[in-house]
């Protein structure tokens, strides 16, 4: 008779939002989790509890190994091979980067104020042009409806080529204006305080099966999931612990698309899950496509497990 295995997956997903006394509870909450990944000792200074140090054995720290692309390159090294100093850098990254992207953001906030007044002048100058075939009224029109980035030397041409009043004064509005709506798009940041910025899974084998699947090979399973299925989401840490009940790796995912720098990753998962519904279907005969527009307690619970199903079958 063939036994069933059974494997525990959960991923936790960490948000840029904060709680009634301003405190960035998201960050606080992952800097707590990469310290307990990391195996950063307890201190005064970090505030990490002492207790934390019960859950695992000491004795057996040469049986951690840790992936850091921007420490350890494409290689995983023995985690107690790295200093504290090492592994609060690779924790500080994933807040540093947060923080850079959140400033940014309020910098663009000052480019919206500018943008909105050019736009207004332009705007004013479009009204007090009288017939509505004028073509320069056409062409101010066009550019306060253009929502994708100027080709600024392509509209200075053009402008050019009609006859106003101040024609150096406006031109220069204008290209002000071009510029501005420049910015806004390129430096446009998606890091809004209800984003899911970083996904943090991991999966363990209970010592109750009685089996022993190699650190390696668990490492592979939960690296390649994601990367076969997610390759725009960067892989930031991997770190897998041999010195606890039960061997397991922790995968720290990036939730921002390195191509759409959009902060998506569930989105994807969505599309995932229902992209493979037929797959599922194979474990669960009765299972249909999600419809993600209902934010109902059954879709996130069908969602949760349907994405189990398609990781325990990679």
């Amino acid at each position: 008779m063939t036994k069933t295995l059974t494997m525990i997956y959960r991923h936790l997903n960490y948000k840029n939002v904060k709680d009634s006394n301003g405190k960035a509870i998201g960050k606080a909450k992952l800097l707590k989790s990469l310290a307990h990944s990391l195996r950063i000792n307890p201190s005064s200074n970090n505030k990490i509890s002492e207790t934390k140090k019960f859950e695992w054995d000491d004795s057996k720290s040469d049986r951690n190994w840790v992936y850091a692309p921007q420490l350890t390159g494409a290689d995983f090294v023995r985690l107690n091979t790295l200093t504290d100093e090492q592994k609060k850098k690779i924790q500080e990254s994933f807040i540093n980067k947060m923080n850079d992207e959140q400033k940014a953001k309020d910098e663009k906030s000052d480019a919206i104020s500018s943008l909105s007044k050019y736009k207004a002048k332009i705007n004013k100058w479009h009204n007090s042009i009288s017939g509505n075939d004028d073509p320069l009224k056409n062409y101010l029109a066009k550019i306060l409806d253009q929502k994708d980035i100027f080709s600024i030397k392509n509209e200075i041409d053009q402008l050019s080529t009609f006859e106003f009043a101040r024609k150096n004064q406006k031109t220069e509005t204008v290209r002000k204006f071009l510029e501005l709506h420049n910015e806004v798009i390129e430096s446009k940041a998606d890091i809004s305080r209800s984003k899911v910025f970083v996904q943090e899974a991991f999966f363990k084998i209970p010592v109750g099966n009685k089996f022993q699947m190699s650190g390696k090979d668990m490492i592979h399973n939960i690296r390649s999931f994601y990367n076969d299925n997610f390759p725009d989401y960067p892989i930031q840490l991997i770190v897998f612990h041999g010195d606890e009940v039960g061997n397991h790796p922790h995968i720290f995912v990036d939730a921002q698309n390195s191509k759409t720098k959009k902060y998506d990753l569930l989105a994807a998962q969505n599309r995932f899950v229902n992209d493979h519904i037929e797959q599922i279907k194979i474990d669960y005969p009765e299972a249909e496509k999600l419809d993600f527009s209902i934010r109902s307690y059954k879709t996130k619970k069908l969602q949760a497990q349907y994405f189990q199903t398609l990781f325990y079958q990679h």
